[in-house]
């Protein structure tokens, strides 16, 4: 890429043993972390000095799907067929949360607000959230408590007949966001009072338009 980046220092990172899928940093943690297609899960401690190993973590993946930090870089997550692993960064915990379908979508909310969900609240550790998406339609909504206690609650009204492609979440107290291929974006939540509808956003709405006029 000579011409588009400024000179700058080169460290290269070796360790996995096969191509690697995924890369994402941790502001919280100041770690990075890998996946590749050997299986493994590898995090890295990356200083304006050196770089080092800092550790793995293997749940005999043939292919890891693209690794994510929660909120406050105590978590990592990643999934494979109907299995999404959870792993402690500091420490050698993990957990497997089984899933009734295979698993197409992922995402840690992005900020950590312990107090914002009255079920959270009530719980004696504080959790962190993740919202999985699945081939079926289906979303769960996973709560991580700090000793890796996983609570799976079935959003039910947010259910539809295609599979989510891709889920953001910014706060737990706020609306999530999940794409699909056919061109919609739901909004829902997680609020265990809110009995209101998703709704349902057309992002191509011009071109549906115009396929109406020619037709």
């Amino acid at each position: 890429m000579t011409g588009d980046l400024r000179k700058c220092p080169v460290k290269k990172l070796e360790g996995h043993q096969s191509r690697v899928t995924s890369c994402s940093w941790s502001n919280e943690q100041g770690l990075l972390v890998t996946g590749a297609q050997d299986g493994t899960v590898r995090i890295w401690d990356v200083s304006q000095t050196a770089a080092e190993f800092h550790s793995a973590h293997s749940r005999n993946l043939h292919c890891v799907s693209p690794v994510g930090w929660s909120a406050r870089g105590t978590f990592l997550a990643a999934f494979q067929n109907r299995l999404v692993n959870i792993w402690a960064v500091n420490g050698p915990q993990a957990n497997v949360a089984m899933q009734p379908s295979w698993v197409t979508a992922l995402s840690w909310v992005q900020t950590f607000t312990p107090y914002s969900i009255p079920c959270v609240a009530s719980q004696p550790n504080a959790s962190e959230s993740l919202l999985v998406g699945r081939l079926d339609g289906t979303l769960c909504w996973l709560e991580v408590t700090e000793d890796l206690q996983v609570k799976s609650t079935e959003l039910i009204c947010c259910q539809r007949k295609e599979a989510p492609q891709c889920i953001a979440w910014h706060s737990s107290d706020k609306p999530f966001a999940v794409g699909y291929s056919d061109g919609k974006i739901l909004l829902g939540t997680v609020e265990p009072n809110d009995t209101k509808q998703p709704l349902i956003l057309s992002a191509f709405p011009v071109r549906k338009m115009l396929l109406l006029l020619y037709f």
